[in-house]
C-alpha cells in the first residue's frame, strides 16, 4: 500500500468487510459435519420465510390408461415466518494508530495496518465462535437460550428469549418409534449387553419411515466412546479391524462406524456470561450422553441464512445525511465499518453479524440421549 494512503483505503466499510471475509476461523470447525457452517441463503434485512417439511412416504394413486389425472394436494409442508439473529458490538481505534496509518513513513503506515487486522481477528474470532455455538446449540439442544442481556446461554433463562428448531418430542430424549411406544434407544449404552448396533439399524429405519433422509451423520458427547468401548456386541467389531483399533485408541470413533460418520461435539466450548454461578463460565455445550443423528448437510433441509445490514461503504464520519446514504453498502453476514468521532477524537469501529441457522425438516434430525439412568 502507497505512503500516506486515505484512512478509507483501511477503514472504509467496503474493505473492512472484505478483509473479515478472508480471515481464516480459529474455532475447531472439526467437530460439525461439513456445510454446517456453510451460508447458502442471503437476504435483505433481517426476516423472510422458509419452507418447513414434515416428509412423506404416500405413493401416487392408479388411474386408467387416458383417464384424467387426479389431483394431488401438497401435504406436510408450511410456509414459515423466521428473524434472524443480529448483534453488534464495536471497539476503539485509537488516535495513534489513525495517525500511523496517515504517516508518510512506510514502517509507520505498516504497524497502524497490522493493528487495525488485529483488531479485525478478534472481531473474526467473536463471530466464528457465535455462529459455531449457535449450531451447535441448535443442534445439541434443539433450542438456542439467550439471557436478559442477548447473551447467548447454555440452558433456559426466566425472562430470556430462546429459538425453538421444532425437532419432535418423539425425536429426543430415548426417541419412539412407529408405534409411539417403542423406545429407539432399547436401553443405556452404558450398559453392556445394550444391542447398539440394533438400536442404530432402528434409528435408520425409523429416520427414513418419518423423513424419507438418510442418517449419514452423528455428533456424540464425551461420554459415548467408552460406553462403545466396553459394550459387549461392539467390542468383536472393533477387535476384528485394525483401522477401527487404531482410531479409538487415538480417542476417536471412526468415520463409518456403524455406517455413520462421527463428530466429537464435545470439542465445542462458549462463554457463559449468563452463569449466575459465575460470569465468563466455559460450557460445553452437547450433553455427555448424548448423539444426535442427521443427514447428509443440505440445502434441503438445512439452511445457514444470513441477513444484510445498511453499512458506509466509507469511513462514516459525514454529517450530511444523504450523502452518507448514498454511500451506503448492503453487508450481508459479518460485517464492519468505522466512523470518526470529535469529543473524543477517536475512531470507532463497528462490527456483528446477522445471521440463523434453521432446520428446514426437523424431523430429519434425532437428539437422543443415549446414556441415561
Amino acid at each position: 500500500m502507497a505512503v500516506g494512503t486515505n484512512l478509507a483505503s483501511v477503514l472504509g466499510g467496503r474493505v473492512l468487510c472484505g478483509t473479515i471475509e478472508k480471515i481464516k476461523p480459529g474455532l475447531p470447525v472439526e467437530s460439525l459435519p461439513p456445510g454446517l457452517m456453510t451460508p447458502n441463503r442471503k437476504i435483505n434485512g433481517n426476516n423472510c420465510t422458509y419452507y418447513q417439511v414434515n416428509g412423506s412416504r404416500q405413493t401416487a394413486r392408479m388411474v386408467q390408461y387416458g383417464a384424467a389425472s387426479q389431483r394431488r394436494t401438497i401435504s406436510g409442508v408450511s410456509e414459515v415466518p423466521v428473524i434472524l439473529s443480529h448483534w453488534a458490538e464495536n471497539m476503539e481505534i485509537k488516535p495513534a494508530t489513525l495517525m500511523n496509518l496517515q504517516s508518510q513513513t512506510g514502517e509507520e503506515q505498516e504497524r497502524g495496518e497490522q493493528e487495525v487486522t488485529r483488531q479485525l481477528k478478534e472481531t473474526k474470532q467473536i463471530s466464528e465462535n457465535t455462529r459455531a455455538a449457535y449450531v451447535m446449540a441448535a443442534f445439541a439442544l434443539g433450542q438456542i437460550y439467550f439471557g436478559l442481556d442477548g447473551s447467548l446461554s447454555a440452558t433456559t433463562v426466566s425472562g430470556g428469549q430462546s429459538i425453538d428448531m421444532k425437532i419432535p418430542a418423539a425425536n429426543a430424549t430415548q426417541g419412539l418409534d412407529t408405534d409411539g411406544s417403542t423406545a429407539l434407544v432399547s436401553a443405556s449404552w452404558l450398559t453392556a449387553g445394550t444391542n447398539i448396533v440394533g438400536d442404530v439399524v432402528r434409528i435408520q429405519k425409523r429416520a427414513l419411515q418419518q423423513s424419507g433422509y438418510k442418517l449419514k451423520n452423528a455428533l456424540y458427547g464425551s461420554a459415548v466412546i467408552n460406553a462403545m468401548l466396553a459394550n459387549t456386541s461392539l467390542q468383536n467389531i472393533i477387535y476384528r479391524s485394525p483401522e477401527y483399533q487404531k482410531a479409538f485408541s487415538q480417542g476417536m470413533i471412526p468415520n463409518g462406524f456403524l455406517g455413520l460418520n462421527w463428530y466429537p461435539a464435545y470439542e465445542t466450548f462458549f462463554e457463559d456470561n449468563t452463569d449466575t454461578a459465575g460470569a465468563g463460565a466455559i460450557k460445553e455445550l452437547f450433553p455427555t450422553g448424548q448423539v444426535t443423528f442427521l443427514p447428509e448437510v443440505s440445502a434441503d433441509w438445512y439452511e445457514l441464512i444470513e441477513g444484510s445490514k445498511l453499512i458506509p461503504s466509507g469511513v462514516g464520519a459525514s454529517a450530511d445525511i444523504s450523502q452518507l446514504i448514498g454511500s451506503a453498502m448492503n453487508a450481508y453476514g459479518e460485517f464492519a465499518y468505522a466512523y470518526a468521532t470529535m469529543d473524543p477524537f477517536t475512531c470507532t469501529m463497528v462490527y456483528g453479524d446477522t445471521f440463523l441457522p434453521v432446520i428446514k425438516v426437523p424431523s430429519a434430525v434425532y437428539k437422543l440421549g443415549v446414556i441415561y439412568t
